[in-house]
Formats: structure tokens, sequence, C-alpha cells
């Protein structure tokens, strides 16, 4: 079993806020597999708890902030690791909740998309990942995912439909209180997140416009960086014991 990655730029996850509860999960080795095992282990003694095998290909995306509920990505058309589902998995019970995650506004959209970067609030509640949508006629977006409340938003971000040289070198900057969620590039926030209301508001301040006005890094970098990402996972494939989520 291997710790869980969960975007692109290498974040991994697994343990819970409370820190009482770790999650690992099984690499594949098949481009379609029949199932998907995960292990729930005690962070201190790193004695296995429990050990859970679904049918059909899921990967970790996150858990709540007590432990109970594990989060995890449902591939609805593998290997399409673009197509997919949040799925929540109750540990106590033993079993995934009836329904997939959504948004209660937008809740027949089907998730598509890579996950670029992630970060959680200061209590562990929510698990923030910003988006790139992989498609023209979508901007990019962060999904807002409630892991107590087991529902999720999911927050456009028009003003960075023309940033798609900067988006795999943008990263989540909750503040301290839990109130905003900064979309920062290399030092200036760009935009902010109300995430009370998820209103989003346009940087206008002097780091921003030097974000802003950065030519920034071709296209190829960010996708080279996911492609790494990719052949980990395809060597892990390979590999039974290997690395990967």
């Amino acid at each position: 079993v291997a710790v869980p990655v969960v975007a692109f730029d290498g974040t991994a996850s697994g343990l819970s806020a409370d820190g009482r509860t770790l999650l690992l999960m099984r690499p594949q080795t098949r481009p379609r597999p029949d199932a998907t095992t995960f292990a729930v282990l005690d962070p201190e003694s790193l004695g296995e708890q429990q050990e859970v095998t679904l049918d059909g290909y899921f990967s970790f995306d996150a858990i709540s902030s007590d432990g109970r509920v594990v989060y995890l990505i449902r591939y609805t058309d593998p290997p399409d690791l673009t197509a997919y589902e949040v799925r929540g998995y109750d540990l106590e019970q033993g079993e995934l909740l009836p329904d997939p995650i959504v948004d209660p506004d937008e809740p027949d959209e089907a998730m598509t998309g890579a996950p670029v970067t992630r970060a959680v609030s200061p209590d562990g509640r929510w698990a923030y990942t910003l988006y790139d949508s992989l498609h023209r006629d979508h901007p990019p977006f962060i999904h807002a995912l409630d892991t107590e409340g087991a529902t999720a938003q999911c927050i456009d971000l028009e003003a960075l439909s023309d940033d798609d040289r900067r988006l795999w070198r943008m990263r989540l900057e909750p503040s301290s209180d839990g109130t905003t969620l900064g979309v920062t590039d290399r030092g200036g926030t760009l935009v902010s997140v109300d995430l009370e209301t998820f209103d989003v508001t346009e940087a206008t301040t002097d780091a921003a416009a030097a974000a802003r006005s950065d030519p920034g890094e071709p296209p190829y970098a960010g996708i080279a960086a996911g492609a790494i990402v990719v052949a980990a996972l395809l060597l892990a494939r390979r590999r039974p014991r290997g690395s990967g989520t």
C-alpha cells in the first residue's frame, strides 16, 4: 500500500485532521482494474485496523476530519481518468454512501478535469482542489468538498480563463481564519474566494499585476509535470508493490 497523491503537483493526503486515522491505497497494476483496495491504519502504531475492497476503479480524494468518512474518486470510464464521480465511504457502516457527492446547485453536471493542486481548510473540514477543466468552453474551477457535510461546491474561475500557461504553477492558500481562499501565482494572489458565499473576486494588488504580467512557462511545462505523475502511475501498474495512488 502507498500514501495517496491527490493532485499533479504531488500533494499527498490520507491522514485525518484529528490525527487518528491514516488511509493508504494499494497501487493498481492494470488500466481497467476490477477492484480497488485500501487499508485503514492507526497512525501511531501503523497497525492495520481495516482493509476495504470495492468493485471498480477508485482512487483516494479526501478524508473527513474525524476519520469516519473516506471520499473516493470513482472512474466511470476507465482508463479515462478525466471522467469520474466523487463517492463517500462510511468506515463505521462499511459501505458506500448511496449517492455521488455533487454540487447541489449543479446536480446533473458531470465531473471532469485534471487536479492541479490541493489545499485543506485550517480545521481540516474542507478539501479544496484546483482543476484544469480540460475544455476550452469551461474555465478552471475549484472543487470545494465538505468532508463533514458530504456535499460539494464547484467554483468557476472565469477570471483565470486566459491563464492556461500559468495554471499548472498556481497554488491555493486558505486564510488562517478559514474565511477566504486565494489562488496565487509566484507570491501574488490572482483571485480570492469568499468561503461563506463562494463569490470570486479578482485581485487588483501590485503583486497580482506583477504575476499577470509574467509571461509564464509554456503550456507544455504543466503538461510535462502531469506526464511525470501519469508515468509513475503506469509504472506502478506494472509493479504490484510500486508507488502511486
